[in-house]
């Protein structure tokens, strides 16, 4: 009965070190390649809004006259980059009110999480959520006809890619097999340990 307790213990201690390295590893990730792939990801999405700020601007320039809703060039601009982005877009009046949306449906996708202001540049307000750092929002202004329309775009990149989730199971595969062989490993050490309490057993009885 002891010699299994011993197992069990060695057991249980070599999977509590484990546990702790692979939380050890994740948190150097994070505060390392983590960090920096963030502040390369935010300043790339913020370039990226900058140009499509221009080409935006320049579309409601053509088409000064016309209605948002009746400028076809800016529709169709609109509709391009929501779909080859995989983008929710939509603009709003001074008053709130919606006059576009690229896509279907309210938007309450919004609410779904804390998001804080990140960039501010070029009129852009760019922001990222807390807890989710693949989505973002982004919000700037639109001259158009002395009015004060405002252009808001909406991305959440865990849609289209898996990396981060790819990354956390790899590591519960590693845990994984790093347990199965600590079964064998344990077990080669307390077969040692047995042999031993046994030899000396046999020694206090006068066994040499």
């Amino acid at each position: 009965m002891k010699i299994k307790r011993l197992y069990l213990k060695i057991l249980l201690s070599c999977l509590g070190i484990l546990f702790v390295t692979i939380l050890l590893i994740l948190g150097l990730f994070i505060l390392t390649a983590g960090q920096s792939y963030k502040s390369y990801l935010d300043k790339q999405t913020m370039a990226k809004i900058k140009t499509f700020k221009v080409m935006v601007q320049k579309e409601v320039d053509q088409h000064a006259t016309d209605l948002i809703v009746e400028n076809q060039d800016l529709i169709h601009l609109l509709n391009t980059c929501a779909t080859l982005f995989d983008l929710k877009v939509w603009i709003t009046s001074p008053a709130g009110e919606i006059v576009f949306q690229s896509f279907t449906g309210p938007i309450d996708f919004l609410s779904s999480g804390g998001h804080r202001q990140i960039h501010h540049d070029s009129g852009i307000t760019l922001y990222r959520y807390v807890l989710r750092w693949e989505k973002y929002y982004a919000v700037f202004p639109i001259k158009y006809a002395d009015k004060g329309l405002r252009l808001h775009m909406f991305v959440d990149t865990w849609a289209t890619s898996r990396h981060e989730g790819l990354f956390f199971a790899g590591l519960l595969v590693i845990a994984s097999m790093a347990t199965i062989l600590l079964i064998p490993t344990a077990s080669l050490i307390t077969r040692r340990v047995n042999r031993l309490n046994k030899t000396a057993l046999e020694f206090a009885h006068g066994n040499l």
